[in-house]
């Protein structure tokens, strides 16, 4: 008798330890062979300000038509799963969300649907929380392939295009036992949806009035909640909305430091939530600070600009906002070097200090960046023609994996001085947006030409030639 009690309690005791410790796992089948590479990306969507980093898993595999991922889930979340299939110029992707719950076991079917597309079979013996969420997904596809290939052509069709968005949610909503958070996400997401469509419109504004690009009081309620917020475009319809609100194109990038301190009062006014407003200011500033043009004015626009980070509840994003905006004096001429280490072709530590005594003319390029690559020889012949010239050429790549950076300069027959930014700090430093990038340092290292342009250009070598001679 005692000893049947004590094997009780230990199967218990497994069975405790057995379910605390089992694993989640999610499981595909390609239904067509592919001998491609395919990646598989799994993100959790989560509300901002959470104070952790969200759980992700990456699988890699080729010529296989299955695929299966694990994770440790401690609650139910919602994922965004990305398959990224096929290399270079015949890469394409698919994504799909997933309500994903700890110790469950969610397996896939994806199919062709058509060429270069995926799409999930939403009749594979899917549980009822997720066929209602990619049967939502499909039914919005469709109603966006069907409105590129058939435009709305008044405001009347555009608006009864737009909430369509709700009569899909209204629908998959209807589906027997959706757990309350499934629900809740479907009627966020068709909120999203509509946002993201409207201003595909705005072209068609001398035909519409203003207020048809203004979320209708419906919709404005679920735009102040924290859950919009895990959808990764939820951020950007705001700022939207508030380019709209004050006077300016919806897209507008370019803003005044006066516009986009209107746009957070007017923000603020709107929306409490701190988990909704910050990010919304972050992006305002980080826009900013990417369009900048450094001039005159800097001091007095940094004064300003530092106001308006107060403006974040979030006092670590405050001062890494501050300093990148302070790291744009790197940018005006006459500047001395940044404060950055880099890595050579051996694996050693250098740094830009160790070229002073003669120009020094910074080619910033990466292995994937193919206007970088066709323009490499160009450089390489221009370092030819100036051998022995009190200048020097720097090839600088920001290569996130080095391997590719090593590949690529051997089959680019690269030669001379080959330096490795690991971690993009010298492209903060020198807020530069897009590669390939030239710079040209003055022999004391004083920055003397932020951007050189194309080294095809008459106009690049006479820069040269102006400032060696």
């Amino acid at each position: 008798m005692i000893f049947m009690k004590r094997f009780i309690l230990f199967c218990c005791l497994l069975g405790s330890f057995l379910q605390v410790n089992a694993l989640t796992t999610i499981e595909g089948v390609f239904r067509e062979k592919d001998s491609t590479k395919t990646t598989i990306f799994l993100k959790e969507m989560t509300i901002a300000g959470l104070r952790r980093e969200p759980v992700s898993i990456t699988e890699t595999i080729t010529g296989q038509s299955t695929f299966r991922l694990s994770l440790d889930l401690k609650r139910a979340a919602f994922f965004q799963l990305y398959i990224v299939r096929g290399t270079g110029n015949e890469k394409f992707s698919f994504s799909i969300p997933l309500y994903v719950l700890p110790d469950g076991k969610i397996q896939l079917s994806i199919i062709s649907n058509g060429p270069r597309r995926l799409r999930c079979d939403a009749q594979s013996g899917l549980d009822i929380n997720n066929l209602a969420i990619i049967t939502q997904q499909e039914r919005y596809n469709k109603l966006m392939l069907d409105k590129w290939e058939h435009p709305p052509t008044d405001q009347a069709s555009a608006m009864a295009y737009l909430q369509q968005f709700d009569q899909i949610a209204d629908s998959i909503s209807q589906f027997p036992g959706l757990d309350p958070l499934v629900h809740k996400f479907i009627r966020f997401w068709s909120v999203d949806a509509y946002s993201s469509s409207l201003f595909q419109f705005y072209p068609s504004k001398q035909n519409f009035p203003d207020s048809f690009f203004s979320l209708p009081p419906a919709k404005i309620k679920y735009s102040k909640d924290p859950f919009m917020t895990i959808f990764p475009g939820n951020v950007q319809n705001i700022v939207n909305q508030l380019n709209v609100a004050t006077g300016l194109h919806p897209f507008s990038g370019r803003k005044t430091l006066e516009q986009i301190d209107k746009q957070i009062h007017l923000l603020k006014k709107q929306i409490k939530s701190v988990q909704i407003t910050d990010p919304v200011i972050e992006l305002l500033l980080n826009a900013y600070i990417s369009r900048y043009k450094v001039g005159d004015s800097f001091n007095s626009d940094r004064i300003t600009f530092n106001k308006l980070t107060s403006t974040l509840v979030d006092k670590a994003k405050r001062r890494m906002l501050m300093s990148t905006f302070n790291n744009l004096e790197y940018t005006i001429k006459g500047a001395g070097l940044p404060p950055v280490s880099f890595q050579d072709a051996t694996g050693s530590k250098s740094s830009l200090e160790q070229f002073k005594g003669k120009y020094l003319l910074l080619d910033i390029w990466a292995s994937w960046c193919v206007p970088c690559c066709k323009m490499m020889p160009v450089f390489q012949q221009l370092e030819r023609e100036y051998e022995g010239k009190p200048i020097t050429f720097v090839g600088l790549s920001v290569d996130g994996d080095s391997s590719k950076w090593v590949t690529r300069m051997s089959e680019l027959n690269m030669h001379g001085y080959q330096l490795w930014d690991n971690s993009g700090t010298f492209m903060k430093y020198l807020n530069i947006n897009a590669i390939p990038h030239y710079l040209l340092y003055s022999p004391d290292g004083k920055l003397l030409n932020y951007n050189m342009g194309s080294p095809e250009s008459p106009e690049f070598k006479r820069i040269l030639d102006q400032a060696i001679q």
